[in-house]
């Protein structure tokens, strides 16, 4: 599990200065997205909601690719390749810091619901 402190280092250190070689499209916003959540999080902490947690899924903004690249993110320990750090930082921020080793197979498929509605 990881703190709010944490989880926010944690964002900095995969998400700045990366620079995204396809920017274009979705892939041109994550960097605005990412931005949000950091904001967030500096400032009301984690998100306590469904509503919040939604509005600040990073899964709308992967979830093409994801299904374009063949990577099955249904599952909790499916291999996320290339988009490991996307998944990775929302599920930290759904979970409040916890990570994919601390829920098990009922809190990802409770997970995975809420994302897909975030897709939608």
């Amino acid at each position: 599990m990881k703190s709010l402190d944490e989880v926010i280092s944690y964002l900095h250190a995969e998400f700045d200065d990366h620079s995204d070689q396809h920017r274009e499209g979705l892939a041109a916003t994550r960097p605005i997205a990412v931005a949000r959540i950091a904001e967030r999080l500096a400032t009301d902490g984690f998100p306590s909601t469904q509503d919040e947690k939604i509005s600040l899924s990073l899964v709308p903004f992967v979830f093409q690719e994801a299904n374009y690249d063949d990577i099955d993110w249904s599952q909790k320990d499916s291999d996320l390749r290339h988009l490991k750090r996307f998944f990775e930082l929302d599920l930290l921020v759904h979970f409040a810091g916890r990570e994919r080793s601390d829920i098990n197979e009922n809190d990802y498929a409770q997970y995975y619901a809420l994302s897909l509605k975030a897709v939608r």
